[in-house]
């Protein structure tokens, strides 16, 4: 860390070892030069003036080697007076000029930092000024003196004082100083005599280096005395000595720091840099002098870091500043002191010291040196990597201290961490960053911050409560995030009751299962169940999709800025699962769960309702599942879904067996208030005929037939009618047909809808309603076929669809719940054209944070009432910008688009370039849309074009060039215009060669300029496009587009392939064009921001199919560049390759693909052979019985010990371990590790492996492996 800005770095090791008081300063003549003292040269000059003569030749070459010690022998031998009349002569050249600046400051520094905490003093010098005893007085300190050569031993019980290693001056003049003199080491005689004769120097360094790591202060590479300690440290280590850690402060200038470093690292000592001007060490002084002062100070200085640099943005932290260090070190202090500090800052300091400092594992090594790691513990050591919020203890086999993780863990958290959970917990409770963050950490919070959250929770409504507003609003001020808003609230209480995120994996339901076949469905396993099904709250980062520098409209807005959900169980992979629950042994318990699935599914509900995802009317299932009934419009991105799916097969293996039970549970579903319940019970009703035609004509128009006309439930209200309208009696056929033919309800509908649009939608309602009620075969009645045909006649049309479309109201995207009411006031738009003018002109919708109004809806149900309002003030020169962007989002949904684009272009080609420049999304959004339905002004479409394109230089593109993502491409201006173009030149139904649009083709060009940055985005979107355009015009793509691809401009090519590993797909003249770039690109997969796991799996597939135009060993050479993690990705996607063939083909595959694929392609690299491989390829083997010898024997060398997980239970089963006993042991031998936690589970998988073993070949009994494995599970066993 940095105590100076621009000052020497110091290691982060050197500062643990100093405050465990293990470190010794060891100081020389550069100590001294504030005081005007020289150094060795300068000292040899000055004697010689003293002394009255010039240097002989001999003294002469032996000054100009820097060999001082011998020039001062040459002296001795030569000079009348010998030694004492050099000595004296040193004591008169060593007089400090104690009234320069900062003469002694070094000294006393340097005294505060060799005391240890309990205040012992322990340093040593070279030197023989008296300069430490001046700064003892000058800061009332007094110490003890040991001059050479009575030396202390350098141990911790019998050393504390300053030592002069090489002697001190005398202080007066006694009777000793001729004697004192005497001994001072000055001459090569006295060094040789001090470290090779009589050892007592050489001795006394030699304990130190073994108890103490050193600190060299003031000293130069060249200089004698350091030699001597080079050298003998040298020898210590060449005898096989273990010697601690040395340092150097090391002056430099500018571009010398390669060379210096290791010309230090040569002689075994590590330097500590800092430049120097000249002879200007000032910024080495001043580092010792603040460190000293912090040092001395104790916790106060490290609370003194933290006050000054922690509301500081950490991103501001440079490597000339490094501020960010200080504060890491400080907060460190195991006393929490700092950290305290730190929490009760005001204002607080930002969030991104979370994110970005004490969420950084790449500070691993620091942070572990700061809590207690031996300074020899290194990264590469680690299994895992941590920071300051989730990092072990010193004790190893500790449980980590952490804030937030993927599983329960209630270990024991020191004082730093605690504080730094108050911080966040006092200062940023509404901040839904943090929210985000927590769920990226795994969502289960520590039960200590658990606590923390609660009670200040319980706290705030406390104050609220009893309306204590001046206290709320003293927390605002201080904290504006600290109070959290209700949908706060509500998600915080999510995380408190643990149900945020998955807590299962794979294996969790394996065991169940197996359980279940055992023991029969008990109540634990019910109970167990539920919690493997438990609804949980899924939070992710937002897929916000307009301008990122907008403002927030209303005071959830921001929410949405930074994250979203979804909803999901505590079980992971629920397509998987699915599978899992498709056996007999779950479908035997399906009626015996029928009560614990249905309380799941209202649990859910409930918990949805907390977030306003659902109540007694909305219909939030039928966006998530489109269809209770199993079909393809249905998706599994919703995992709680899977609760309807289970309580749907559940119904229905009890309407298999029992009829009148299943009707009586329908009946009960629908008295539940929530419409997904409504679905279900409309389902039933639709495959059970207990359920008469009065019941669910009933529920149809139960509250005023809200049912019949409800889009939450139109799915299965259609399948009801279509399946069951044969068995209506004629009352209650008429008593339904009569409800049709009145219509829906009108107050289901926006208020502000014109007649002829009512007309239309009512009308449309009651044909689509008659319809389906007469596709079902039934006889209508006359009243109802006569409006039926008289609707098909005025709307010819009309008819129903094949795919049953039209029963599914979110076919295609739709524009929100018509019967959607919002709770804030909404000012009413006026209505006639003169009144709308001046409204638009004076309303404050860009100023008002909560403001709203009905602007949009305007737009949208009145286009020619809006359009006229702003094309009158268009012809002033009048471009409102907020009411301009609204309406161009609102003109581009699709049943508005094509009038907007007619009628709105040839108004908006004349904005001016500074009104475009503040719509340049929105614009560039309506003409992406436009450009997908223009029959007309094709030509305006293209200079709005070419004008955005060209005002892109005013959009900031560092942050989208900093991600190459598509995401950010494609809602990027300069993305959707691409899009835009693109679309235009598709539109035309282009052929091969066919050669792209002349109008077209020079913006694409000038997409394609690489020095125009600010196009990067519409780069990724043309490489989306890649085969398309290279089909279209091979020519004009490989002169420009495939060159983004080439790797010899880094950042091009990670945007290029960004786009173009969005959505590959083989077009073999394309591959075989860009084969060099695609190859290479293996080398850079760690560079792909997205998409690197798809370019592993395209060169997987891409290898095993052996693409024309590549050989093997092409694949071979990239698939060895792959990174661990990619690698992993390629495993998987041949064991998903082999598992998908049937079985009859297995072999035939095996043989022809796999084979090949694993012999000529696989990278043969020992270090690539990681456990998550292994238990891969582990999988993979046990797929085909039949060739398994074959199989293990081509992969095992690959295998390595792991905790084999599911792996293991299929082996059990296979019956392998009969057919191959030897084999399989030796595979178990493999895979099963020496040590592991959380065996318990499998160990009796692997018990039934070793008993078939050995009822198979019981002479395996004594084989090594099998006693290994065997003790093993032993060990394991629960």
């Amino acid at each position: 860390m940095q105590f100076i800005t621009n000052g020497p770095n110091i290691p982060d090791e050197l500062l643990q070892a100093h405050e465990e008081g293990r470190l010794v300063f060891f100081c020389g003549a550069g100590i001294s030069y504030p005081a005007g003292l020289p150094g060795f040269k300068g000292l040899v000059e000055n004697i010689y003036n003293f002394c009255g003569t010039g240097r002989l030749d001999i003294e002469e070459d032996a000054f100009k080697r820097g060999q001082y010690d011998i020039v001062l022998e040459l002296l001795e031998r030569r000079l009348p007076g010998g030694r004492i009349k050099v000595r004296q002569a040193l004591v008169e050249t060593l007089k400090p000029n104690l009234d320069r600046e900062g003469a002694i400051n070094t000294h006393i520094s340097l005294l505060k930092l060799a005391r240890d905490k309990e205040r012992k003093l322990r340093l040593v010098t070279t030197n023989f000024d008296r300069l430490f005893h001046i700064a003892a007085s000058f800061t009332n300190q007094q110490f003890q003196t040991y001059a050479a050569p009575n030396l202390p031993v350098p141990k911790k019980s019998r050393w504390d004082g300053v030592v002069y290693l090489h002697g001190l001056l005398p202080d007066g003049s006694g009777g000793l100083k001729d004697n004192l003199l005497n001994q001072l080491i000055i001459s090569s005689g006295d060094f040789g005599l001090a470290y090779l004769i009589e050892r007592w120097a050489a001795r006394f360094v030699s304990d130190l280096l073994h108890n103490y790591d050193v600190c060299f202060v003031g000293y130069s590479i060249n200089d004698p005395v350091l030699r001597y300690m080079v050298d003998a440290m040298a020898a210590e280590r060449t005898l096989g000595e273990n010697t601690p850690q040395t340092w150097a402060f090391v002056s430099h200038n500018p571009g010398q720091e390669t060379q210096i470093t290791g010309e230090w690292k040569a002689k075994g000592v590590t330097p500590i840099l800092y430049r120097t001007e000249g002879n200007d060490h000032l910024l080495l002084h001043d580092t010792l002098h603040k460190w000293a002062e912090i040092y001395y100070n104790g916790i106060l200085g490290k609370e003194y870091i933290v006050a000054t640099h922690a509301l500081t943005h950490p991103s501001r932290s440079t490597q000339q500043d490094d501020f960010v260090g200080r504060v890491l070190w400080a907060l460190s202090d195991p006393s929490g002191l700092s950290a305290k500090r730190f929490a009760e800052l005001n204002p607080a300091p930002p969030l991104d010291w979370l994110f970005e400092v004490f969420s950084n594992k790449d500070l691993c090594s620091r942070i572990l040196i700061y809590f207690g790691f031996p300074s020899c513990t290194k990264d590469k050591e680690l299994p895992l990597k941590f920071n300051l919020v989730h990092r072990p203890t010193s004790q190893l086999n500790s449980q980590p201290i952490f804030l937030v993780s993927w599983k329960a863990n209630n270990s024991k958290w020191d004082k730093v961490i605690d504080h730094i959970a108050r911080w966040l917990t006092d200062h940023y409770l509404d901040d839904p960053r943090l929210i985000l963050w927590i769920a990226k950490q795994g969502g289960e919070l520590h039960e200590s911050w658990r606590e923390l959250i609660e009670n200040r929770l319980n706290k705030l409504a406390e104050l609220n409560k009893e309306n204590k507003n001046d206290e709320l609003d003293d927390i605002r001020q201080r904290s504006p995030k600290a109070i959290p808003r209700p949908i706060m609230r509500t998600l915080w209480s999510f995380y408190l009751s643990k149900r945020v995120g998955l807590s299962f994996d794979d294996y969790d339901l394996f065991r169940w299962k197996e359980r279940v076949k055992q023991d029969g469905l008990t109540a634990m396993l019910r109970m167990e169940l539920r919690e493997l099904l438990t609804p949980r709250l899924l939070i992710r980062d937002s897929f916000f999709l307009y301008e990122r520098d907008m403002e927030p409209q209303n005071n959830i807005e921001d929410i949405w800025q930074y994250l979203n959900w979804n909803w999901g169980l505590a079980i992971e992979h629920q397509a998987l699962y699915c599978s899992y629950f498709s056996d007999d042994v779950w479908k035997n318990c399906l009626p015996k769960l029928i009560s614990e699935l249905q309380q799941l599914l209202l649990e859910a509900l409930d918990l949805m309702r907390e977030l306003d995802d659902a109540d007694d009317f909305k219909y939030k299932s039928f966006i998530h599942m489109q269809s209770i009934s199993p079909h393809r419009q249905n998706s599994d991105s919703h995992g709680w879904t899977l609760l309807i799916e289970l309580l749907r097969d559940t119904w229905q293996e009890i309407n298999i067996g029992n009829i009148e039970q299943a009707a009586w549970i329908a009946q009960s579903w629908f008295n539940i208030p929530y419409p997904t319940f409504k679905r279900l019970a409309f389902f039933a009703a639709s495959k059970n005929e207990e359920i008469s035609s009065q019941q669910w004509v009933d529920w149809l128009l139960q509250d005023n037939a809200w049912w019949l006309w409800h889009i939450g439930v139109q799915r299965e209200k259609f399948r009801l009618l279509v399946e069951r309208g044969m068995s209506l009696t004629d009352d209650m056929q008429k008593k339904l047909e009569n409800t049709i033919l009145a219509g829906p309800p009108r107050k289901m509908y926006p208020e502000d809808l014109d007649e002829s649009e009512w007309k239309e939608i009512k009308e449309r309602n009651v044909w689509l309603h008659l319809a389906k009620l007469q596709s079902s075969g039934l006889a209508l009645g006359a009243d109802a076929i006569q409006q039926l045909n008289a609707l098909s006649d005025n709307h010819p049309e009309w008819k129903l669809a094949n795919n049953e479309r039209d029963e599914f109201s979110i076919w295609t995207t739709g524009t929100g719940d018509p019967d959607f009411e919002e709770n804030l006031y909404i000012e009413e738009a006026p209505q006639t054209q003169d009144e709308l003018v001046c409204w638009l002109r004076q309303s404050h919708a860009d100023s008002q944070l909560f403001y709203k109004d009905n602007w949009k809806e305007v737009c949208r149900l009145n286009f020619s009432h809006a359009f006229s309002a702003l094309c009158t003030l268009a012809e002033n020169n009048e471009w409102p910008i907020a009411r301009w962007r609204d309406a161009l989002y609102v003109w581009s949904e699709d049943n508005l688009i094509i009038n907007s684009w007619e009628n709105v272009a040839p108004v908006i080609i004349s904005i001016p370039d500074d009104v475009l420049k503040e719509l340049l999304h929105s614009v560039a959004w309506w003409l992406e849309k436009s450009s997908k339905i223009y029959k007309e002004n094709k030509d305006i479409l293209l200079i709005l074009c070419c004008r955005i394109l060209g005002l892109s230089s005013t959009i900031e593109t560092e942050d989208f060039i900093t991600q190459y993502s598509f995401d950010k491409a494609i809602n990027h201006p300069v993305g959707l215009i691409t899009e835009a173009l693109i679309n235009i030149q598709s539109s035309h139904h282009p052929e091969d060669n066919e050669g792209i649009l002349p109008e077209i083709k020079p913006m694409f060009t000038d997409i394609c300029n690489t020095n125009k940055v600010n196009l990067q985005a519409g780069r990724v979107i043309l490489s989306t496009q890649l085969v398309f355009l290279f089909r279209l015009d091979p020519s004009w793509t490989k002169a420009h587009l495939l060159l983004l691809l080439d790797w010899s401009n880094s950042e091009e090519a990670r945007a290029a392939w960004t786009g173009f590993l969005f959505s590959p797909r083989p077009y073999i003249p394309l591959w075989q064009e860009i084969k060099p770039q695609f190859l290479e690109t293996a080398k850079h997969c760690a560079e792909l921001i997205e998409h690197p796991k798809q370019y592993a799996i395209f060169l997987t597939h891409m290898a095993l199919d052996h693409m024309d135009g590549y050989k093997l060993d092409d694949f071979s050479q990239a698939m060895a560049h792959l990174p661990k993690e990619r690698l992993e990705e390629c495993a998987r996607t041949l064991l998903q390759a082999f598992d998908s063939i049937a079985e009859v083909q297995r072999k035939a595959y095996w043989e022809e693909h796999i084979i090949p694929f694993w012999q000529k392609v696989w990278p043969k690299k020992r270090e690539l052979a990681t456990p998550e491989i292994s238990a891969i390829l582990f999988r993979m083997i046990l797929i085909e019985p039949e060739i398994f010898p074959d199989t293990f024997d081509l992969i095992k060398d690959w295998l390595q010990p792991h905790k084999c997980r599911s792996g293991l239970l299929e082996l059990s089963r296979s019956g392998l371990c009969k057919q191959y006993p030897n084999l399989v042991l030796e595979l178990l031998n493999l895979i099963i590790p020496e040590e592991i936690t959380g065996f318990y589970g499998l160990a009796d998988y692997l018990r039934a492996c070793l008993d078939e073993i050995r009822s198979t070949d019981a002479n395996l009994v004594n084989d090594p492996r099998y006693r290994r494995l065997d003790e093993f599970e032993r060990k394991n066993r629960l």
